[in-house]
């Protein structure tokens, strides 16, 4: 991985709640939902493949063994908690084709066209902003390439409200869940997708041009 990276305090409140989050890994709820957006996503061998908020890597994993052995997966997160218990999990599992970076999602550094497919599995609200984020990653597709995440449906019983207040002490204003995606067009407008896509409640995918 790489060296430990600068985070600002809301950031670095977010890495400390999932440092300390030493059971996430046995979430069955998770599991269920990172398999879910892998199963949509549908990862194709030789690819290489971005998991945004990898944490203890439910999505990382199963896309490794989809992409195969000549493909390849790199998994970000900023709580050093969560990639050490994906590490763990990765060990288990044995498989070699994942490489997880300390990052923040948010300024990450690669360039235009270093991804066939970009995961991100219950991490969007914690983006500071959302439209910004999926813009960012956007750029990061090769032609043709994937952007597929999860998010609250509109009419969710999720409503944020301690991730607001965290949030809000630190000076920054988190959009209510679902404000930016709560519907299919919603995440159509803040994304910049002029290709085909396919969404529903819980999933969007777009496709780069």
């Amino acid at each position: 991985m790489a060296s430990p990276i600068v985070l600002d305090e809301y950031k670095r409140a977010i890495a400390e709640h999932f440092d300390a989050r030493t059971a996430y890994s046995r979430s069955k709820t998770h599991a269920r939902l990172a398999n879910r957006l892998v199963r949509l996503a549908a990862p194709q061998p030789d690819e290489r493949v971005l998991d945004i908020a990898t944490g203890t890597g439910f999505v990382a994993i199963l896309a490794a063994q989809l992409v195969g052995e000549r493909g390849t997966v790199v998994g970000v997160d900023i709580s050093t908690g969560m990639l050490e218990q994906a590490t763990e999990a990765i060990v288990a599992e044995g498989v070699s084709n994942i490489e997880l970076i300390q990052a923040d999602a948010e300024t990450l550094d690669y360039s235009a066209g270093s991804f066939d497919l970009i995961l991100c599995c219950n991490a969007l609200p914690y983006m500071t902003d959302v439209p910004a984020a999926l813009r960012l990653w956007h750029s990061l597709l090769r032609p043709g390439g994937q952007l597929a995440f999860n998010c609250w449906a509109e009419e969710s019983y999720a409503t944020g409200h301690l991730l607001r207040a965290i949030a809000a002490r630190h000076g920054i204003q988190v959009a209510v869940i679902g404000q930016d995606t709560g519907t299919p067009e919603r995440c159509r407008w803040v994304y910049p997708n002029r290709g085909s896509g396919r969404a529903n409640s819980h999933l969007f995918l777009g496709r780069s041009i």
